[in-house]
């Protein structure tokens, strides 16, 4: 699975990935939302649900449509008035690419 941008708000996760085979994706999203809530039971004694089990996947088709997606990601948290700017939000992948940080996440 590629990873090409993240951003995870308090109510919400954004993705953009690329999976090396269509049955990869929802195998993904499983496997985070169970890692989630087993860290949530760890922490607080009691598990919930990461988010519906239903989410949205949009294919895109051009290296235009990947930058905007990208852009629009990391420029969530701004928009939401959690974020003064997309460089200082800490849960996005906006600082790695910028600084060009080696996290072991980021496909470039």
């Amino acid at each position: 699975m590629k990873i090409y941008a993240f951003c995870i708000l308090p109510r919400s996760v954004y993705l953009i990935l690329q999976p090396k085979d269509k049955k990869d994706l929802p195998l993904f999203v499983q496997s985070i939302k169970e890692l989630y809530k087993q860290y949530f039971q760890s922490r607080y004694g009691f598990a919930r649900e990461v988010w519906p089990s239903v989410y949205q996947c949009e294919p895109l088709l051009t290296d235009h449509d990947l930058l905007l997606g990208i852009k629009s990601i990391e420029f969530t948290p701004v928009v939401a008035e959690i974020s003064e700017n997309p460089i200082s939000y800490p849960w996005s992948s906006c600082s790695h690419r910028v600084f060009n940080h080696k996290n072991g996440i980021l496909d470039r």
